[in-house]
């Protein structure tokens, strides 16, 4: 079963830095254990898979386009010499 992500680009980055900032936060015990929902934020930014995002049809993955590699077409006719 393959999952396709929908969690990219900026949206990626920014939930990669505030889930780790919330988990040091917790970790530290600056905020209350709500902080530790940032594991969930850099999960969700690591693996480029948000299930919220599925259930709402949302998705901020932009696909790389595919590489096409063409062929050279022969020179000069045949390669017999």
């Amino acid at each position: 079963m393959r999952i396709d992500g929908n969690v990219g680009g900026a949206d990626r980055i920014i939930r990669i830095a505030i889930g780790t900032v919330l988990a040091l936060a917790a970790l530290a015990g600056w905020i209350g254990p709500w902080g530790w929902i940032g594991l969930f934020l850099v999960g969700t930014g690591v693996f480029e898979v948000c299930p919220v995002h599925s259930l709402i049809g949302r998705s901020t993955y932009v696909r790389p386009p595919r590489k096409v590699v063409a062929r050279k077409p022969a020179r000069g006719g045949s390669s017999r010499g």
